[in-house]
């Protein structure tokens, strides 16, 4: 049976003694800072698989832990939520995930708004980026500025911005069985 946890060191304790129960962490609005959760990341890239969510919001969280988050994206097939509003992120964090995105085709919901100021432009190219270099980023609920799903209107400039898909992209959307959902009509429209 699937299980959330509210506690770093237990979680990993329990992580570490192989307990697959656990699904999802919530740390929500317990003003951790990055120390407390260093450990838990540092295992999570090493271990990246399992868990399929995480709600770190309402913490003192920074680039440190930032960055560890978008190393376990990019190492994670099961990763499909993230909530990591109002925290310390910076640019640093959202153009690490941006970046790590580009790999990762789980990860279905990003929640980041209201965190430290960023060059807008600037993140917003990143994650169109993304989404041009990874064809099974399709029906994402991204959050990344405000408290509204981006997603539809950084899919619809990056089909404006980019050529058509390769053969080997709409081979790989065939042979997933995903060609109707992905950004192969994007270009057809």
């Amino acid at each position: 049976m699937a299980e959330v946890s509210y506690e770093p060191n237990r979680a990993l304790r329990r992580l570490k003694n192989g307990d697959k129960r656990i699904t999802y962490l919530c740390f929500k609005n317990k003003k951790y800072e990055d120390a407390i959760v260093s450990d838990l990341f540092d295992y999570l890239i090493e271990h990246p698989d399992g868990l399929i969510g995480a709600n770190i919001c309402l913490n003192h969280f920074t680039d440190v832990t930032g960055a560890k988050i978008a190393k376990w994206i990019e190492k994670s097939n099961t990763l499909q939520s993230l909530i990591m509003t109002n925290n310390h992120f910076g640019e640093i964090t959202y153009l690490a995930i941006a970046n790590a995105v580009r790999v990762n085709s789980s990860l279905k919901e990003i929640l980041l708004f209201d965190n430290k100021k960023v060059d807008v432009e600037r993140v917003k190219a990143a994650f169109g980026a993304a989404i041009n270099v990874n064809p099974l980023l399709f029906d994402c609920n991204w959050m990344l500025i405000a408290i509204k799903n981006e997603f539809p209107e950084l899919l619809e400039s990056s089909s404006q911005t980019s050529s058509p898909p390769s053969m080997l992209q709409l081979l790989l959307s065939t042979h997933v069985g995903l060609r109707q959902e992905i950004g192969y009509f994007r270009f057809l429209s």
